[in-house]
C-alpha cells in the first residue's frame, strides 16, 4: 500500500472520549506514534499519560461524550481517525486540543466542538488541521499553521487568533467576500489579538479610527471557489521571496547575504536588487506567490532614431532573458541555471490566484451568477477582486503603443490595475477592427513591453482561419528565436470550418464536438504550449437547443484536457445560444444553466517552473510521476520519462551515465540536507522521517517520503 493511500484508508470518522477517569480530569494524554494500531482517535493503545506513562483503560473512549482531558498530538505525519461506525465529531468538554507538528484530518462533514469557549481550546504549532468546521472554539494558530474549513458555515461561535508567521486559513466553500463579512469584519478572526487589517495595492499600511496607521497582516486571495486568508507583512523582513548569493540556498561564507522581496516590482541592477551588492544565485519563493525574474536593461535607444511606431514601443526596461514560476502546491526552492545566475536585475512578485478552468468573457456580475473564478472583457480597466480574477488585455496595436497603458502596468502602479498575474496580449491580430496587426513583426517588436509587465503571457489570440494560425506561428518561431517567453496560448473557435461545409443551424451537437476535440489536438500539437479557449461556441448561427448540447459535451472535455488550462464561452449574437432568457438578464437560460452547474477543476494543479529554455514548462505534482514503494517505509517519485534514478531498499540508485555527478538533496522547505558525489547509489536508511527532494543536474526533481 503507498503511503498515499494510506492517508485516504484513514480519513476519518471521529467521535469523542467518555469522561475519563474523574480524579485525572485534566491529565494530558499524547498520542503516542509507536503503536500505530489503525491510527484511531478512540483506539486507547494510540494514547498514553504523559504522566505516568500508561494507557487510558480499555473502553473507557466514547463517542458522542465530552473529553475532559488534555490531548496533545505531536510527531505524526498520520491522518488521525475514528473507529468503524463512530460518529465524525470530536466533542472537548473541559479539555484542550493541541496539534503539534502533526497533520489531523477530520471526516467530510467531521466537527470539532468544544464547551469552554473562554480558554484557548484549540492551539496548532507547526501543524494542519481539517474538518467541515469548528463548533464554540476559541483557536491560537502558531508558527507554521493551517487550517482547512469545509462548509458554508464552517466557525459557529468561534474565534480564530492568527499568531504565527506562516498561517493560511482556507474556506473550501465560502467566497471571500462572504468570509470577510462573516468572520473579519465582525472580528472572529484577529491578528496577534489585534483587528485584520487585508492588504492592498493602494497603500501599505492603513488608517485606523483615531488617525494612527498600521500596516496590513493578512492577504486575501479566491481559493477555487473558496478563499484563502494568509499572514502578510508589508515589510521588508517578509520573506514571500528570499534571494541567495550563493547556490543551494545559502548565503555567501556565513550564509548572511541574502534578500527579502515583497509583493511588486524590484529593479535596478544585479547588485541593487539584492540589496547588498551581492548577485542572486538561488531563492526560495513561499507557497501561494508566483514571481517572474530576469535579466533585463533600460532603454537606451536615442529619443531621434527610429520611426514614431518604434519609439512608441520602446520599453523602460528590456527584458532580455526571463522565467516564471509560481509555488501552488508548496514553497519552491530554485537554483538559478547558468544563464541566469548572478544576472538578476528585475524581480516582479505577485500573490498567485487559485482559480478553476471555467471563466467569462463579460462581467464580474455575469461571473458570479455563472459560477466562474475569472473573466475578462477585452482591456485593462478592471481589477482583480478577491472573489474573481480579472485578465487585462492589451487588444489592439494603438494600445499597446499607449505609454499610459504602460505607466498603469509596470511602473507607477497606481489607477485601475494592479500586479495581474496574467495578461492577454492582442485580440485576433487580423482583423481591422480588432488587433489590427497584418504585419507579424509588429507583435514581435512590442513584445519587450509586455515582458515588462511581469506576468504569464498569453499569445495573440487569432481567429479560426488558416492565415491567422501561419500569422501565429510566424510570431511563435521568432519570439522562440529572440528567447522570448510565451506562457501559454490563446485560441477561438466558432467551427467557421464545420459551418462552410454544413450551413444546417439543427446539425449535430456529436459532429461539431467532435470537430473541436481534433482541432484542440491539432492546436496542442502545433504549438506545445497550454492552451487558453477564450472565445467559443458552436457557431453563432446555430439553435439555442445545439449550443446547449454541443456544451454538455465539450465542457467535460475541457476540463479532462491538462494542456487546457482555461476556457470562457462567448454568448453568440442574436440570442442563439445567450446565458439568459430576458432582455432584463435575471433568467437563466438553459444554455446559462448548463454552463453554470459544470463543476470545473484548478487550472494549474501543480507548481509552474519555467526553468529551462524559453517557454518550456515543467510540471512537478502527483499526475505527472511514478510511484512505487518498499514495504511502506520509503516512498519513492520520479518523472517517469527520465528513469534515471530509481530505488532499491534504503538507497537511490542512480543510472551509471550520472557516477562522479553531484547529487543535492533537499528537505521539502528547500533546506539542503546532504550533498554527495554520486557512487552508483545513496544510502537513505538513516534519514529521519519527512519529504526531501534529490537533483541531479538538469533532471526534473526526484521527490520521496520517508515514512519509517
Amino acid at each position: 500500500m503507498t503511503f498515499s493511500k494510506l492517508l485516504i484508508c484513514l480519513s476519518i470518522g471521529t467521535g469523542c472520549f467518555c469522561n475519563l477517569f474523574a480524579q485525572q480530569s485534566q491529565a494530558t494524554l499524547t498520542w503516542d506514534d509507536k503503536y500505530k494500531e489503525n491510527f484511531f482517535f478512540y483506539n486507547e493503545a494510540n494514547w498514553r499519560n504523559s504522566s505516568t506513562d500508561e494507557r487510558p483503560v480499555p473502553n473507557t473512549l466514547r463517542a458522542n461524550q465530552d473529553i475532559n482531558a488534555q490531548l496533545l498530538i505531536t510527531d505524526t505525519s498520520g491522518i488521525v481517525g475514528g473507529n468503524n461506525g463512530v460518529a465524525p465529531d470530536i466533542w472537548m468538554g473541559s479539555g484542550r486540543l493541541v496539534l503539534r507538528d502533526a497533520h489531523l484530518r477530520m471526516h467530510d462533514s467531521g466537527k470539532i466542538t468544544f464547551s469552554r469557549p473562554e480558554m484557548r481550546n484549540l492551539v496548532l504549532e507547526n501543524s494542519t488541521l481539517e474538518a467541515a468546521g469548528l463548533v464554540n472554539a476559541s483557536v491560537r494558530l502558531k508558527d507554521s499553521a493551517h487550517i482547512r474549513l469545509r462548509s458554508d458555515n464552517p466557525l459557529q461561535q468561534s474565534v480564530i487568533d492568527i499568531a504565527g508567521t506562516d498561517v493560511s486559513l482556507y474556506f473550501e466553500d465560502l467566497r471571500a467576500s462572504e468570509v470577510v463579512s462573516k468572520y473579519v469584519d465582525s472580528g472572529l478572526i484577529t491578528v496577534n489579538s489585534q483587528p485584520v487589517v487585508i492588504f492592498n495595492f493602494d497603500a501599505s499600511a492603513v488608517a485606523d479610527a483615531s488617525g494612527s496607521s498600521y500596516s496590513s497582516n493578512v492577504l486575501v486571495t479566491q481559493y477555487y471557489g473558496g478563499c484563502v486568508i494568509r499572514t502578510y507583512s508589508h515589510d521588508d523582513n517578509s520573506a514571500i521571496m528570499t534571494g541567495f548569493a550563493g547556490s543551494n540556498g545559502i548565503g555567501i561564507n556565513d550564509g548572511s547575504r541574502q534578500r527579502n522581496f515583497t509583493i511588486g516590482f524590484h529593479r535596478g541592477n544585479s547588485e541593487t536588487v539584492m540589496g547588498d551588492g551581492s548577485l542572486m544565485k538561488s531563492f526560495r519563493l513561499k507557497k501561494g506567490y508566483s514571481v517572474m525574474i530576469a535579466e533585463a536593461h533600460k532603454s537606451s535607444k536615442s529619443q531621434n532614431q527610429g520611426n514614431a511606431w518604434e519609439l512608441a514601443i520602446e520599453p523602460y526596461w528590456e527584458i532580455k532573458n526571463s522565467r516564471y514560476y509560481a509555488a501552488i502546491e508548496r514553497d519552491l526552492f530554485i537554483d538559478l541555471a547558468a544563464d541566469l545566475s548572478g544576472k538578476i536585475n528585475f524581480v516582479k512578485v505577485t500573490p498567485w490566484n487559485y482559480v478553476r478552468k471555467k471563466g467569462l468573457c463579460t462581467s464580474n456580475k455575469r461571473t458570479l451568477e455563472l459560477n466562474g473564478d475569472w473573466y475578462y472583457n477585452w482591456w485593462s480597466g478592471k481589477n482583480d477582486t478577491a472573489d474573481f480574477e480579472y485578465i487585462p488585455m492589451i487588444k489592439t496595436r494603438g494600445q499597446a503603443a499607449n505609454n499610459g497603458v504602460w505607466d498603469q502596468f509596470c511602473h507607477k502602479n497606481i489607477g485601475l490595475i494592479k500586479n495581474p498575474v496574467s495578461l492577454l496580449a492582442i485580440n485576433e491580430p487580423l482583423g481591422d477592427d480588432q488587433g489590427m496587426m497584418p504585419e507579424y513583426r509588429d507583435a514581435v517588436e512590442v513584445w519587450p513591453r509586455f515582458l515588462e509587465t511581469g506576468t504569464r503571457l498569453g499569445s495573440p489570440a487569432p481567429k479560426e482561419a488558416v492565415a491567422s494560425y501561419r500569422w501565429l506561428d510566424s510570431v511563435m518561431m521568432d519570439l522562440n528565436s529572440s528567447g522570448y517567453r510565451i506562457d501559454f496560448v490563446a485560441l477561438h473557435w466558432y467551427d467557421w470550418g464545420g459551418w462552410g461545409n454544413d450551413q444546417n443551424p439543427n446539425q449535430s451537437a456529436t459532429a461539431i464536438f467532435n470537430r473541436f476535440k481534433l482541432w484542440l489536438d491539432n492546436m496542442h500539437k502545433r504549438y506545445n504550449r497550454p492552451l487558453w479557449i477564450t472565445e467559443f461556441n458552436a457557431n453563432r448561427y446555430r439553435i439555442p437547443s445545439v449550443q446547449e448540447g454541443f456544451l454538455k459535451l465539450a465542457l467535460p472535455y475541457l476540463e479532462s484536457l491538462d494542456f487546457v488550462e482555461r476556457y470562457s464561452y462567448f454568448e453568440p449574437a442574436g440570442g442563439l445560444g445567450s446565458f439568459f432568457e430576458d432582455d432584463e438578464k435575471t433568467i437563466l437560460s438553459p444554455v446559462g444553466r448548463v454552463y453554470r452547474d459544470h463543476v470545473s477543476r484548478p487550472a494549474i494543479g501543480a507548481d509552474v517552473l519555467y526553468d529551462k529554455a524559453a517557454g518550456d514548462k515543467e510540471f512537478v505534482s502527483a499526475r505527472d510521476i511514478t510511484k512505487v514503494n518498499y514495504d511502506l517505509k520509503h516512498e519513492f517519485s520520479s518523472n517517469a520519462a527520465k528513469g534515471r534514478i530509481t530505488f532499491a531498499q534504503n538507497s537511490l540508485i542512480f543510472d551509471p551515465s550520472l557516477l562522479n555527478e553531484n547529487v543535492c538533496i533537499y528537505t521539502l522547505n528547500g533546506k539542503l540536507f546532504k550533498s554527495a558525489v554520486i557512487e552508483g547509489m545513496v544510502d537513505i536508511s538513516n534519514f529521519p522521517r519527512g519529504v526531501y527532494m534529490a537533483r541531479v543536474q538538469d533532471l526534473p526533481a526526484l521527490r520521496f517520503s520517508v515514512i519509517k
